[in-house]
């Protein structure tokens, strides 16, 4: 972790040094003499990451300071661009007039189209109840305050656009907590059920909570139902382990179909979580998505560390990891090139030898760029 030291007063034009920067390349020159003398660690350094660590805990590792930034300047810039707000006030007039006269005619026996609808993927509202008011009129609201504020968010010109981003996501996420979908006495499927069961699902809801809650006291999380089960309905998807050594096993998965394309597919997943949150149940998993038109998928399973892999370096996953997973693929599938899917912080070891890959993807990885994908190639072999 590279330590970056303030400046004096009188300096504070000039860049920081990296603490290590003589480590960062064989060329690199690190602070002089001179320059050192203006740059010391303060004894008060513990007290901030202490402060620091105890606001992560409360805000679930949340930056107070990127939410506080992205805020700041999006409302500033708000409050300086008049346009954009008298088109703000034009979009929630029409909006507005168009909800009150549907419903007025409503009221009046008129079954019109309703004037909002939801996005083609956007399966909350999919209960017939929703379109019977009152709760057509709170979808109505719901929808309509959605549309706003994805206007009110946009990028606003000099705004950064990483801020509007961040905005519109963290608007969205309130959105979808104060939906009328999550409010049991507002929601008609809810409704119907309470009332077709006399009140069961309440009860039997009421007891999942008690016992999370009581799992949670005494194991420290809740325990995992056994409805779930690794292998059965769970990562069920046929496969074999061909590879393992101290950090990671490799998975081959079985073909699904007569022709399998000569070009394998190797799944990278983060190393903080299973392996099978890409190959869920069957209607919701990659891999099987992937087999099933035709892909030879390779996944890595990394091992869960214990105490004596502490002092791995990161550069152990890349050569033991990926470059072992990569060795391995090329025996079994001889002169292919591997079409690489780096998901989250896997994404981060995809560029270690991007001459042997033949694309890279990388999915809700921290990278902000990747080589361009190509189509995975049509040649089949048998």
């Amino acid at each position: 972790m590279n330590i970056y030291l303030r400046s004096s007063p009188d300096e504070g034009s000039r860049p920081a040094w990296p603490a290590d920067a003589h480590s960062m390349s064989p060329n690199a020159r690190g602070p002089s003499p001179s320059d050192q003398r203006h740059w010391s660690p303060s004894r008060y350094d513990m007290l901030d990451r202490f402060s620091r660590a105890s606001i992560g805990r409360v805000t679930f590792g949340v930056s107070p300071n990127a939410l506080f930034a992205a805020c700041f300047d999006w409302s500033s810039h708000l409050a300086r661009a008049p346009g954009r707000q008298l088109e703000l006030i034009e979009e929630a007039v029409s909006l507005s007039t168009r909800i009150y006269l549907h419903a007025a005619r409503s009221a009046l026996g008129h079954r019109d189209a309703p004037p909002l609808l939801p996005l083609p993927d956007d399966r909350r509202f999919e209960h017939p109840g929703w379109n019977v008011p009152p709760f057509e009129y709170l979808k109505l609201n719901q929808l309509a305050a959605e549309q706003w504020w994805s206007l009110a968010t946009r990028e606003i010109r000099g705004m950064s656009r990483s801020h509007s981003r961040r905005m519109g996501f963290v608007v969205n996420q309130v959105l979808e907590a104060l939906s009328p979908t999550n409010n049991p006495v507002a929601n008609p499927e809810i409704l119907e059920r309470t009332f077709q069961s006399a009140g069961q699902n309440v009860l039997a809801g009421a007891r999942n909570l008690m016992q999370d809650v009581g799992d949670s006291l005494v194991n420290g999380k809740p325990v995992r139902p056994s409805e779930f089960s690794v292998g059965e309905n769970l990562a069920a998807t046929p496969g074999a382990v061909v590879l393992r050594n101290e950090l990671m096993e490799l998975i081959q998965y079985a073909p699904a179909t007569p022709d399998v394309s000569r070009e394998p597919v190797l799944i990278v997943p983060a190393w903080i979580m299973k392996y099978y949150i890409l190959d869920l149940r069957s209607q919701n998993s990659v891999v099987r998505f992937l087999v099933d038109r035709g892909h030879t998928v390779f996944m890595i399973s990394w091992r869960n560390p214990t105490p004596d892999l502490r002092d791995i370096a990161f550069d152990a996953y890349r050569t033991h990891g990926v470059m072992s997973a990569l060795s391995a693929i090329n025996s079994i599938v001889p002169n292919a090139r591997v079409h690489l899917t780096g998901y989250c912080l896997g994404g981060t070891l995809a560029p270690s030898r991007p001459r042997q890959w033949r694309a890279t993807r990388m999915i809700a990885s921290h990278r902000s760029h990747c080589s361009p994908l190509r189509p995975i190639s049509p040649r089949l072999a048998s």
